[in-house]
């Protein structure tokens, strides 16, 4: 890979892979990679099915590159696509209240433990406390520091919906709640 193509955007990665250059996809995938696995363990039960959905998300994306329009974002179209392949997945699984059981790479679970223990012990109490929608807007918001309209493209809602969600979600861990119990 050539220096300059380090320093092309996420939009001209996408628009050169739609014209045929695997390069430029496989550099979209490293960059994105790291971002969707810290995305999909909290919404699937084990970090093998996120692994699975990651790698289901670049294969959708890159089948659909020609849906892909340059004029907006490209981190939001993908972002939409991990999602809702996400909620199918959680459909098809009827999964609700459980959380995840193997979030920890199993190659060196102590180092990984030690690295994201206390950021992922936040997030999984924040998804036991809020609901789905508000869960995904605030991981969105914090987790990956997307602005609101993109996470509202992400989400398929508008830029208020997206704040209300933000604005519920932030009182809800605010506050002082019983184990168990959710909105």
């Amino acid at each position: 890979m050539a220096d300059g193509e380090q320093c092309l955007s996420d939009d001209e990665l996408a628009r050169r892979a739609r014209d045929g250059d695997m390069d430029g996809f496989e550099q979209i995938v490293r960059r994105y990679e790291g971002r969707l696995l810290r995305f999909l363990p909290l919404r699937t039960l084990s970090r093998q099915d996120a692994e699975d959905m990651a790698q289901a998300t670049f294969v959708r994306a890159y089948r659909h590159l020609a849906l892909y329009d340059p004029a907006r974002p490209f981190s939001p179209w993908l972002f939409t696509i991990a999602r809702r392949l996400a909620v199918s997945h959680r459909r098809a699984e009827r999964i609700h209240e459980e959380l995840p059981r193997d979030i920890v790479d199993p190659a060196d679970p102590r180092r990984a433990l030690e690295a994201e223990e206390d950021g992922q012990a936040v997030w999984l109490a924040a998804r036991r406390m809020v609901s789905e929608d508000q869960f995904t807007a605030l991981w969105l918001r914090y987790a990956e520091a997307l602005p609101v309209r993109d996470i509202a493209r992400i989400m398929g809602k508008t830029q208020v919906h997206v704040k209300v969600l933000l604005h519920r979600g932030r009182r809800a861990l605010a506050r002082p709640r019983r184990a168990g119990r959710r909105d």
